[in-house]
């Protein structure tokens, strides 16, 4: 079992941080690596779509079951196959005097998770990070989203391209 987490502190009550947490469509306003649909409710199969970890960069599509489901306070989601590799990512909100303490966390469970090398751990967790502050922003009426990288021609080694 490998468990990868986040704490962050968001500037808004935790029923206006649970709304945009439970509105699967707004995804796509926010989080910068993965998309929903279908409903936010106990038990309810919804089609989780993320963008690998990997090199690739592949977007994928999972089926996900809701698990946990508490109003203003909880949401977790289990996608994967028991024993082998299942994927269970939660979110919990408390109040603060200044807002809501979000924790954030992934387990990962099964034979292949122990597999997982400490870099994909790393780029998990910086990827966690990054939505997380994606999700503080939205809710806070920053600038949310981070902006795309620059995509840049493939060059050959340290050479300068040809003219």
């Amino acid at each position: 079992m490998r468990i990868i987490e986040n704490e962050t502190a968001i500037a808004a009550p935790p029923a206006q941080v649970w709304r945009v947490l439970s509105d699967f469509p707004g995804y796509c306003g926010w989080h910068p690596f993965i998309r929903l649909s279908g409903e936010a409710t106990l038990g309810a199969e919804v089609d989780y779509e993320f963008t690998a970890i990997l090199r690739s960069r592949r977007v994928r599509h999972s089926p996900a079951v809701i698990t946990r489901l508490e109003r203003d306070t909880a949401l977790e989601w289990q996608m994967g196959y028991r024993h082998v590799f299942q994927h269970i990512e939660s979110w919990e909100l408390s109040r603060l005097p200044t807002g809501t303490r979000l924790r954030h966390w992934v387990e990962f469970r099964g034979a292949f998770a122990l597999l997982m090398s400490r870099a994909a751990r790393n780029a998990a967790h910086s990827r966690m990070c990054e939505a997380d502050d994606d999700l503080r922003s939205h809710v806070e009426g920053k600038k949310s989203r981070t902006p795309a990288p620059v995509r840049r021609a493939p060059r050959n080694g340290f050479r300068k391209p040809r003219r």
